[in-house]
């Protein structure tokens, strides 16, 4: 196994290991998000969309300032898009030349102008950053993805296990299974992976070589690194290292190199017949940059104003951001934000969807939306009360954010970040429309915000939520009993959106009172609440 292998087999592990502890509850050591924090794509990006140094992002500048001396080593060592890309392509390409096929050269450009149509959404404050971003898109591909499937297959194969655990008496096989997770989006992030995958019937990394925006960063930081490949008089013009770069990055002259193209692989040290290639500081033997690798300044403008026009396009659009509200602020009702979330422009500049708060939530609520936040909106997390409620205990949405879309709130404050309020569709409910008894959403609310009270004209004692009290959380409309739309239904109204200071002064500043209760039984020792039903029991002619 080479070095390169190695590495990325190493980096790709790792990856995984830390997408896999990004989940309820943290380990405090471990940077569950630290290759999310690594993409200058972000930094640049959702930085300037937010006009602001992402300071989580800091590690970024730290690989371009290594990108100077080592050249685009990220790309072909660390990166996991990158690393999947080339598992895909030797299954893909199996048979086939493993050098870097030539589409048209001016292909090669598109990554530019893909950078250049993202920063310039970004100065209009449109971040458009999930769109391409490699570490974005491949952490969605394995948190909302591959993780369901994984967890899909273990829990069948514990169903398969069940009977030796019965015959052998083993306990752990006998009740022991896998909560398979669910997510909105997760054909279309498939279908798009399947597609990148197969490009590689046209060339080798092809998302890398032609797409990537990040990929371009890193090329106009390496255009002459300190450190680059050097050829000897020794070489026989062979054309071994042309034929293999995967790259393409060794033009017809094998002395010259496409620095802004390689990757650092070292394919060609490898490849070459009489050891006249090598990777060092760059003095001595013969060397040769190649030409032509940057984009016409037309061209490259010409996306920008592209990107520029797509965010006024956004901007004036029926679902535009904005960080405050008033007449004529039109908002979805399904538009949850997770708790600490920054105020809508701000969350949406920042936030790179990634999918780590989605993955990591312990309740499945936080779901990718599709446009009820507008284009701008694609693929970010709301909260789903229906698919289960906002836990209170629970910080780790925060936690595990790479860019601080979501602020890291200590689990006192993130009590009081209130994302919502209920209220009872009495057409609906058991207790106000059929006079039948149902005390469900008292009884699972954990701050205490329902109370049922006698009224005129009905038998049974009838719900009210007290909006000072609640933080919509959600555990509410998850119990209700009732189908489809429940009769208690979580909408963000009054929700505490701040980019800085204290959730709990403000909140007792606006007169709330969010106090999770200590005994109750919204979160029953030992075991969860059946599917479907609070601890009471419906009434006859309305079980499910």
């Amino acid at each position: 196994m080479t070095t390169k292998r190695m590495v990325q087999g190493l980096s790709l592990a790792l990856f995984l290991v830390l997408l896999w502890f990004a989940s309820f509850p943290l380990t405090g050591w471990l940077p569950v998000n630290a290759f999310g924090r690594l993409d200058p794509l972000a930094l640049l990006g959702s930085g300037l969309a937010a006009r602001a140094f992402l300071d989580r992002l800091w590690v970024a500048v730290l690989l371009l300032a290594l990108t100077f001396v080592m050249g685009r080593f990220f790309c072909s060592h660390v990166c996991p898009m990158g690393t999947t890309i080339d598992v895909a392509d030797r299954l893909i390409r199996r048979g086939k030349s493993r050098g870097a096929d030539e589409p048209p050269g001016s292909l090669k450009r598109l990554k530019y102008y893909v950078l250049a149509f993202t920063l310039g959404a970004a100065a209009l404050g449109v971040s458009l950053v999930f769109l391409a971003s490699p570490i974005s898109l491949i952490t969605r591909f394995y948190g909302l993805v591959v993780y369901p499937f994984l967890m899909l297959a273990g829990d069948g194969l514990l169903a398969l296990l069940r009977p030796i655990g019965e015959e052998l008496d083993i306990r752990f096989l006998l009740f022991a299974e896998l909560p398979t997770p669910r997510f909105a989006t997760q054909l279309f992030i498939a279908s798009f992976f399947l597609a990148v995958f197969g490009l590689a019937r046209v060339s080798p990394r092809f998302f890398c070589r032609y797409v990537c925006p990040s990929g371009a960063i890193f090329a106009l930081f390496s255009f002459r690194p300190l450190i680059r490949r050097r050829v000897t008089d020794e070489c026989t013009d062979c054309g071994i290292c042309q034929k293999r770069c995967p790259q393409g990055a060794i033009p017809d002259d094998p002395f010259a190199t496409d620095t802004s193209e390689c990757i650092a692989c070292q394919t060609c040290v490898r490849v070459c017949p009489t050891n006249a290639v090598s990777f060092a500081p760059a003095r001595g033997g013969v060397q040769k940059g190649a030409e032509g690798f940057i984009p016409s300044r037309r061209q490259f403008l010409a996306s920008g104003l592209t990107g520029g026009l797509a965010g006024v396009l956004t901007l004036t659009g029926l679902h535009r951001p904005e960080n405050r509200e008033g007449p004529g602020q039109l908002v979805s009702p399904a538009l949850i934000r997770p708790p600490g979330s920054l105020p809508e422009g701000d969350f949406l500049a920042r936030c790179i969807r990634c999918g780590e708060c989605m993955k990591g939530c312990p309740t499945n609520t936080l779901q990718p939306i599709w446009l009820a936040a507008g284009f701008s909106g694609l693929f970010s997390p709301v909260i789903t009360p229906v698919l289960g409620p906002c836990e209170p205990q629970c910080n780790v949405c925060g936690q595990v954010c790479p860019t601080g879309a979501i602020r890291e709130l200590e689990k006192i404050e993130k009590i009081w970040a209130k994302v919502g309020t209920a209220h009872i569709i009495k057409e609906k409910c058991l207790a106000w429309e059929f006079d039948k008894r149902c005390l469900i959403c008292d009884e699972v609310c954990p701050y205490d915000a329902v109370k049922f009270k006698k009224v005129p004209d009905k038998k049974v004692a009838v719900p009210f939520v007290n909006e000072a009290r609640c933080a919509g959380c959600g555990y509410c409309e998850r119990y209700c009993p009732v189908r489809a739309k429940r009769a208690i239904v979580v909408e963000p109204m009054a929700a505490l959106r701040l980019a800085s200071g204290s959730y709990i002064e403000k909140a007792r500043e606006l007169g709330l009172s969010l106090d999770v209760r200590k005994e109750g039984p919204y979160r029953p020792k030992g075991q969860e609440l059946q599917e479907g039903l609070g601890p009471s029991v419906l009434p006859p002619g309305f079980e499910e």
